[in-house]
């Protein structure tokens, strides 16, 4: 079975937005900074939104873990 995720940035009052489209059902994202510090790992009322308040620490690196796969994007 293919994954597939598509990541969708959008800046809104200096704040980053990211949704989220994905295959994997069961997944947890975690966002870290250009120091590698955790910066977001909750996310919204939306299951498909995970919010950075501070959106001038990047690069970001992504990590994406669930049963099936583990991804690390920088």
């Amino acid at each position: 079975m293919p994954v597939e995720f598509l990541l969708q940035p959008q800046e809104v009052d200096g704040c980053l937005y990211l949704t989220i489209v994905s295959s994997l059902y069961d997944f947890s994202l975690y966002i870290y900074d250009v120091n590698g510090c955790k910066v977001s790992y909750e996310q919204s009322s939306d299951a498909n939104v995970i919010f950075i308040p501070n959106s001038n620490a990047y690069p970001y690196s992504v990590e994406i873990m669930s049963p099936m796969v583990k991804i690390w994007i920088m």
